[in-house]
């Protein structure tokens, strides 16, 4: 099933630069869904749209370190008195399906304010 912040892996022989890849789940339509994925040359996220047919759900047990991400980015939504910006990096960081080495250190720098572990 296909739900936002899923993280699929996309079958699209006609488009090398994301065949076989994986990206998350933006958004969800009757027939297609939006997928967030990392342009790699340039390091930016751009979104794609996407049959559902050629979306592959992957559970997040198979990319351990992506569910210890999203461990981390759930625990932080739930102390609920992060301020403005500390919500849209985490929004941000979400989109990811691994994250470089400065959205890791924007990560721990928003739990040692918190004070998580």
């Amino acid at each position: 099933m296909l739900k936002i912040g899923s993280l699929v892996e996309v079958y699209a022989p006609d488009r090398e630069d994301v065949n076989g890849r994986l990206g998350r789940i933006q958004s969800v339509g009757e027939k297609t869904a939006t997928v967030w994925m990392r342009h790699i040359p340039t390091v930016t996220m751009q979104s794609y749209t996407f049959k559902h047919s050629a979306l592959t759900a992957v559970p997040l047990d198979n990319q351990p370190g992506l569910q210890e991400i999203c461990d981390h980015t759930d625990r932080l939504h739930q102390l609920g008195n992060l301020d403005p910006f500390e919500v849209e990096i985490l929004n941000l960081l979400e989109r990811t399906t691994a994250l470089t080495p400065t959205e890791l250190q924007y990560l721990e720098q928003i739990e040692n304010r918190h004070k998580l572990d």
